[in-house]
């Protein structure tokens, strides 16, 4: 996607559930260096007397994780990026969790222009502040790593997923 600069944004938003209290979005301007995609596939492996080698059956697709790197540098200051990075990892709401809540992911919709769009869970951010702000000592520039896993929205929209990424 692009903005009104002609730069190239990207978007991790909360995906809204009954009760939540604030919806959770962080909007980045998007140039990677790389993103690395890693996905695994489980076969059962099966073998008869006289065979030499064994038989390979399709199980199912492992996770798709996706790690890439923002950053970010803003000359008066990113407080409020870098408490939206951190909330990522965090849970919806930290008083008053129902049983579900407890277990219940916070899951993002995570849009990266035209190399696709995923939902999943944030798994890891590794923020590192690179600059300071002379005055307050507050972050002028940052980069982050980011690793999405991608997880599973229901038969169909896995089936949908699946063709829109794999081209099948």
């Amino acid at each position: 996607m692009r903005n009104n600069n002609n730069k190239f944004t990207g978007s991790l938003k909360s995906i809204p559930t009954i009760g939540e209290a604030t919806p959770h979005e962080l909007t980045f301007q998007f140039n990677p260096a790389s993103i690395s995609e890693d996905r695994k596939v489980d076969y059962n492996f099966s073998s008869a007397q006289g065979q030499s080698m064994p038989l390979a059956q399709f199980g199912a697709i492992g996770n798709t994780k996706i790690s890439f790197d923002l950053f970010m540098y803003d000359p008066k200051g990113l407080d409020s990026s870098l408490k939206s990075l951190r909330r990522l990892t965090l849970p919806r709401q930290v008083s008053r969790l129902t049983y579900y809540e407890q277990f219940q992911p916070h899951k993002y919709f995570l849009c990266l222009g035209s190399y696709g769009t995923f939902v999943g869970v944030v798994t890891d951010v590794n923020i590192s502040t690179r600059r300071f702000g002379k005055k307050n000592f507050g972050a002028v520039n940052l980069s982050a790593g980011i690793e999405f896993v991608v997880v599973s929205q229901g038969h169909d929209k896995d089936v949908g997923y699946m063709k829109r990424t794999g081209g099948l």
